[in-house]
């Protein structure tokens, strides 16, 4: 999924692509669908998915360190989610 990162819109890239086997089926691993997960994250909340990810999930488990790297990915205001 490499393409992804040279997309200008890599939300719609990912959503473009077809399913491979129906949910249940079979495993795949897919970073997409966890790239669309953080921009849904960072629209509904508002915060950046790491801030999001530390408030309530890392500071509640006492977790520190780590570092993620951002993709400028960002939902269109006509994605209704």
């Amino acid at each position: 999924m490499a393409a992804l990162f040279h997309e200008d819109d890599p939300i719609e890239y990912i959503l473009s692509k077809p399913m491979t086997n129906s949910p249940g089926d079979e495993f795949h691993y897919n970073s997409g669908g966890t790239n669309v997960l953080g921009a849904v994250i960072e629209k509904e909340t508002g915060m950046s998915l790491l801030d999001f990810a530390n408030e309530y999930l890392f500071d509640p488990l006492n977790v520190q360190g780590g570092l993620w790297e951002k993709m400028d990915i960002t939902l269109h205001p006509e994605v209704s989610i």
